[in-house]
């Protein structure tokens, strides 16, 4: 009886860490095979934009994540994706920064509305009504300079916002003559890069419009 107890505890033992490694090696192969579809997915958007993607290995234990640089027409185009740890793991993120060669002279904040940002802004300030009541009903901005923003965010540049608000799924940031806009995603299919691809166009024609001066 004992001996038999013995064996069980044995095999227990041997199975237990081999069971874990099998886990282990399964999450990487996961998460690698992601990334490698986000190296993919982003040297078709650098193509798009006649940007090259520097290929990097992608090594098992520890991932290289895709970032590309370059510029396209006027404006300078970054698109990183990374990790962030948090106590859940880490969420991917990914972020797209578009630079002008013109300045403006205002920031703003710009996402949709939710029920979260809502209760966010009963302890906030009020955002900038831009006067177009459809805009303004689904989008929540915010400004350093309130006055300018009607006049920026003019029926063109509302109109275009909404047609393509299923679009953005993060938050856009202007700061003088960059927009910055992040998600809490990869882009790991072919779904998600038709959409980034067709968000990058949106942000560059939102920050040329932003840069460019007003007709008097």
């Amino acid at each position: 009886m004992n001996f038999s107890h013995n064996i069980h505890k044995y095999i227990l033992f041997i199975i237990a860490p081999v069971l874990a490694v099998v886990v282990f090696i399964g999450i990487q192969f996961l998460r690698n095979k992601k990334i490698r579809y986000a190296w993919k997915n982003l040297s078709l958007i650098g193509a798009k934009y006649g940007i090259p993607l520097p290929m990097k290995a992608v090594t098992f234990f520890k991932p290289v994540y895709p970032q590309l640089s370059g510029t396209t027409g006027n404006v300078k185009l970054i698109v990183n994706t990374e990790r962030e740890t948090d106590d859940s793991g880490g969420n991917y993120k990914t972020t797209v920064i578009i630079i002008q060669t013109q300045r403006a002279k205002f920031k703003f904040e710009l996402c949709k509305k939710s029920l979260l940002n809502k209760l966010q802004r009963l302890f906030a300030d009020d955002p900038v009504e831009t006067g177009n009541t459809d805009f303004d009903k689904h989008f929540i901005l915010n400004s350093n300079n309130p006055p300018l923003m009607p006049s920026y965010f003019n029926s063109n540049i509302c109109v275009l916002l909404l047609n393509n608000m299923h679009l953005v799924e993060g938050t856009i940031s202007f700061d003088f003559d960059t927009i910055f806009y992040s998600e809490n995603t990869i882009i790991s299919d072919d779904e998600k890069r038709e959409r980034f691809s067709a968000l990058i166009d949106l942000l560059v024609k939102v920050s040329l419009h932003m840069t460019t001066p007003l007709k008097r």
